[in-house]
């Protein structure tokens, strides 16, 4: 019997091939690794331009296909949608609202590390779902650190979590559906988030996929930004001199400039940041199924069964 391979050692084995064949590699006959910047870029590229959302629940019920929808029109909503709130007053209220967390628990003993997650996730929350009451928005919130928590955690619990866990996220889901049906009926108002786009889509989507798209938004505010704020942390306290620094700078921005611009009010605080994040860039791993023939110069994908 062999023992299971722990995750670190798996990671380690990976950094140390990474750095002997430049970035790609075979793991086996079915796994290509892509750790090349340029590279990995090419590879996403090429499965993304052509990706399509599965079809809808109902067609797939009938057996009949759906209206095509590419995740490259998806992706472009998106992005269309983060340019419209890359404004004065949305960076504005996101501080606003970071702020009223932090202030709520200053005089309480607290978990810096789950604190911090909570501050992004519910900072956040607004950006990506806007509109929930109280009670929505701390479901949807709940389900999120469940995930978080189940994808951290050593053991995986037993059932009575597991029940709790796919209980949380089903409520979770009717709350979202709730959302996109009721702005598509005039029923609630329409906010600017990254969601609403989605409900002029849903004749193309369908609810199922417009689902999909919008749990895909609110995962990626549930771990990452959280993520990279503790990692944040984690250097002041190895760098203390650095959040002196920072401090000194912050301290001489006016805040209308800041909300503006940050990266030019604050040029310092912009490079400490992304080289934190270079250092801990979360997360460690995507894996990736290709369905598309690339060539990366050494190395041809051909196999539509494999993953990279």
């Amino acid at each position: 019997m062999t023992t299971p391979q722990h995750p670190d050692d798996f990671l380690r084995l990976m950094r140390m091939r990474s750095a002997e064949e430049d970035g790609v590699f075979w793991i086996d006959d079915e796994r290509l690794a892509v750790f090349e910047p340029e590279a990995a870029r090419r590879v996403s590229a090429t499965n993304w331009h052509r990706f399509v959302m599965h079809d809808r629940l109902l067609d797939v019920v009938r057996k009949r296909t759906s209206t095509p929808v590419r995740w490259s029109r998806i992706r472009s909503v998106w992005l269309t949608q983060l340019h419209a709130l890359a404004t004065e007053e949305h960076h504005g209220r996101l501080i606003e609202r970071m702020q009223r967390i932090i202030d709520a628990r200053l005089d309480e003993d607290t978990d810096l590390v789950m604190h911090t997650q909570d501050m992004a996730v519910r900072s956040l929350l607004p950006l990506a779902l806007a509109g929930l009451t109280a009670r929505e928005a701390d479901l949807v919130v709940l389900d999120l650190h469940m995930k978080l928590l189940r994808l951290v955690s050593p053991e995986p619990g037993g059932t009575g979590h597991l029940l709790r866990f796919n209980a949380v996220q089903v409520r979770s889901g009717l709350v979202v559906r709730r959302v996109l049906r009721e702005r598509a009926r005039g029923k609630r108002t329409r906010e600017p988030d990254l969601a609403d786009p989605f409900v002029d889509l849903l004749p193309d989507l369908g609810m199922d996929r417009a689902l999909d798209v919008v749990t895909a938004v609110l995962t990626a505010i549930a771990g990452p930004p959280g993520t990279a704020a503790v990692s944040l942390l984690y250097e002041f306290v190895r760098n203390p001199e650095w959040q002196q620094r920072l401090t000194a700078e912050l301290a001489g921005v006016e805040p209308a400039a800041f909300r503006t611009a940050p990266t030019r009010a604050a040029p310092v605080t912009h490079r400490f940041v992304k080289e934190v994040l270079r250092m801990w860039s979360p997360p460690l791993l995507l894996v990736r199924r290709s369905k598309y023939a690339f060539d990366l110069g050494r190395t041809a994908w051909r196999r539509a069964s494999g993953t990279c």
